[in-house]
């Protein structure tokens, strides 16, 4: 039975973003998660606009913001850690700005708006001890921040399509 329930769980947890749960673990998890997103997030405006974050079982985090300035000039700051923060506690990171235009900040805004909108909890809880866990949090019109995340989605999943759509806005390769 569980190998016939387990293929139909992954595919739904694919199909939409979960509520971010960042509490409640353990301290020493809590503590790591408001770290390494006060880290991530430290030049971002509070409200983000959009913003993507990624966490990496072994390798660096990074994250983007999609920003604006004077209300006609878009882009992405991106930051990215130098190693992996929950092995070394470095605190290292680079920081780069990506200029982009008004059509793809308006394009990407309301493709997270729509994925938010769709955020749920799943039918089934997993436990995931490591792979990729992919966070993503936008500013609705009345102001209040939707964020949820999933976790290494599988490929060519509509998961893992955001996934690919995001990174290449940052810069990264497929």
């Amino acid at each position: 039975v569980i190998t016939v329930l387990f293929p139909f769980e992954a595919a739904a947890r694919n199909t939409h973003l979960e509520p971010k749960e960042l509490r409640g673990f353990s301290k020493r998890l809590d503590d790591y998660y408001t770290a390494v997103f006060s880290l991530l997030h430290s030049v971002f405006t509070v409200s983000p606009q959009m913003r993507y974050t990624v966490l990496p079982s072994f390798s660096p985090g990074y994250a983007w913001s999609l920003e604006s300035q004077d209300g006609d000039k878009y882009f992405l700051l991106m930051n990215m850690l130098e190693e992996n923060f929950w092995y070394t506690g470095n605190r290292e990171m680079h920081t780069k700005r990506i200029d982009i235009s008004p059509n793809l900040y308006h394009a990407a805004r309301e493709l997270l708006l729509t994925v938010a909108g769709q955020i749920r909890v799943p039918d089934v809880k997993e436990h995931v001890l490591d792979g990729v866990v992919y966070y993503f949090s936008v500013t609705e019109k009345n102001g209040a921040v939707r964020t949820g995340f999933t976790h290494s989605p599988k490929k060519d999943s509509p998961m893992a399509r955001l996934v690919v759509i995001c990174d290449a806005l940052g810069g990264l390769p497929e």
